[in-house]
């Protein structure tokens, strides 16, 4: 809910690259652009462009600044993972205004995963546990995710 302000929720242009992928997220503000030329479109500022290196690195460029995630597994434990996140801005913070701006960016980010995605994902992640279904099936708005599944199955299977 926090970022539907900002991102359509129904939207997004996934692109595979063997087992990696770019899923491009377009902000509201692309509407903008609808009576400029294509010559002073800015999709980075416009939107948000999620790499995925497989397997576990994810990098997300936004119009002012870049987040780099990486995620492992915990040993012996199939519903845990540890998470790194690097967030880059494009200069020396200096200013008690700037610290504020990247602070609030950060929060805004850590704040949506962990109180939005997470949650999500730990009761999908109950559901996997409970052996409950047999298959899984994925949103016209999930190509990543779908993607991401075939390459973790065949990954595994050598």
């Amino acid at each position: 809910d926090s970022i539907a302000p900002i991102f359509f929720n129904n939207l997004c242009l996934f692109q595979a690259f063997g087992p990696h992928l770019r899923v491009t997220y377009p902000r509201r503000t692309i509407e903008t652009l609808r009576d400029r030329p294509e010559t002073e479109w800015d999709l980075v500022y416009h939107s948000a462009l999620v790499y995925v290196l497989f397997p576990n690195t994810v990098f997300v460029v936004q119009a002012d600044h870049l987040e780099v995630w990486r995620i492992f597994p915990v040993e012996d434990k199939v519903d845990e993972t540890v998470i790194f996140l690097d967030f880059f801005v494009p200069e020396p913070v200096t200013s008690q205004s700037a610290r504020d701006h990247w602070d609030r960016n950060l929060e805004l980010v850590t704040g949506v995963v962990s109180d939005e995605d997470f949650p999500t994902g730990e009761a999908i992640q109950f559901g996997f546990l409970s052996s409950a279904q047999s298959h899984m099936t994925y949103g016209r708005n999930e190509p990543a995710l779908a993607h991401f599944e075939k390459a973790v199955t065949a990954a595994l299977a050598g």
